[in-house]
């Protein structure tokens, strides 16, 4: 191949790692031959060594094929979080944590940017208040827990205790096995309770959840978070930041925080008495 492999693989998977729609093979073809002027062969050579390394898998969706980012081996998603299917070996450095996830029907494998963003909020989030977090009561809660990720990563950052809670008993079937994998069962309790009925405060509270939903629950998780505590959401789209920006910041919370992956966005927001508007 006339072209520097490396480079045009790193090229394929950032194009692809980039991309606001799902790329078909396609897609990518088309873009190897106009970016490197590769020939049909040295393409497809290309394609199967990503997929043979991988870097990317096929995807099907409503009979159509995809070609998306790889989460069948250990990923790095922020400077101290690595997400790991359980039979991968993976040795991290000095502060990272890892995170094993069996993929299942529960969202929450890291393959959605919202989950992604979660996590590096949540990981400022805990880098920032490594002196809090060795307190007896820096507790989190996690609402709408899909596979358990964000209440094992925060455990594993610090977190004492976490309770990750979902209506879906699909979720919680897989969240369980999700933090046994981890050894976390003394540290995470995986509930069916109703946000309404929660009265106790947290230190930490993350929701990757929709807009409409956050903007429903704003009141309530001002009332349930710890004075300066925290509250890392996800789930949100660009167009709706500001929105949510103005009715958080309005009840209360000051956001210190946010971050974009391609339409989605995540935001930080601590909780601030002397802010509080209405």
């Amino acid at each position: 191949m006339p072209t520097d492999i490396p480079i045009v693989s790193q090229a394929a998977v950032d194009m692809i790692a980039a991309s606001h729609v799902k790329i078909t093979p396609l897609i990518l073809k088309k873009f190897l031959s106009q970016t490197f002027q590769l020939n049909r062969q040295e393409i497809k050579t290309v394609i199967q060594n990503l997929v043979a390394t991988r870097e990317v898998t096929y995807t099907y969706e409503y009979g159509a094929t995809f070609l998306e980012i790889s989460f069948n081996k250990p990923m790095r998603i922020s400077d101290r979080i690595t997400l790991s299917p359980p039979e991968c070996a993976f040795k991290p450095k000095p502060g990272e944590v890892v995170v094993k996830i069996r993929p299942g029907a529960s969202f929450g494998a890291g393959h959605h940017p919202t989950t992604r963003l979660a996590l590096r909020g949540l990981d400022f989030t805990l880098q920032n208040q490594r002196d809090l977090i060795q307190e007896s009561s820096a507790n989190m809660l996690d609402i709408g827990v899909g596979s358990g990720v964000l209440a094992i990563a925060g455990v594993k950052l610090g977190i004492k205790k976490a309770l990750g809670i979902d209506i879906d008993p699909c979720a919680r079937f897989e969240a369980r096995p999700n933090v046994s994998l981890n050894m976390l069962q003394d540290a995470i309790e995986i509930g069916d309770q109703v946000l309404e009925n929660i009265a106790k405060l947290y230190f930490v509270i993350t929701a990757n959840l929709r807009f409409p939903t956050l903007m429903r629950l704003c009141a309530k998780l001002y009332e349930i978070t710890s004075d300066n505590g925290f509250v890392v959401l996800s789930g949100v789209k660009t167009d709706e930041l500001d929105k949510l920006l103005e009715t958080y910041q309005a009840k209360g919370f000051v956001c210190i925080w946010k971050e974009h992956n391609k339409k989605w966005v995540g935001a930080v927001f601590k909780k601030s008495e002397k802010n509080r508007s209405v």
